[in-house]
């Protein structure tokens, strides 16, 4: 079945922190399809638009959600893969210490 992921980018900024050290931030939140199901195994790339290199690599969890800490701060752009499904970008993410952004990508089936 193909289907198509499209972003919807809900930036909400959180003062608390992951259990961070340092100058750090985190961005983390779920792959959900149209109905709210989780997106599990989904391929998760954060990205560094200073650099434009890969900064980590993750896969979403069973609830189809992922936490990705210590970044150190800047823009970074999020990607999401999973086989069905078309690719899923943010193009930039404001990373912050000490906060956590969160990014949501709906899978939408076609």
């Amino acid at each position: 079945m193909n289907g198509i992921i499209r972003s919807v980018v809900s930036l909400l900024f959180s003062s608390a922190a992951f259990a961070q050290g340092g100058a750090t931030g985190a961005i983390s939140d779920s792959v959900v399809d149209m109905g709210g199901g989780a997106v599990t195994g989904a391929d998760v790339q954060i990205i560094d638009t200073a650099t434009e290199q890969l900064s980590r690599r993750i896969t979403t969890g069973a609830d189809g959600a992922f936490l990705v800490t210590l970044l150190p701060p800047g823009r970074y752009s999020v990607v999401v893969n999973k086989t069905g499904f078309a690719e899923a970008k943010a193009p930039v993410i404001e990373v912050r210490v000490t906060e956590t952004t969160r990014w949501k990508a709906r899978a939408i089936s076609a």
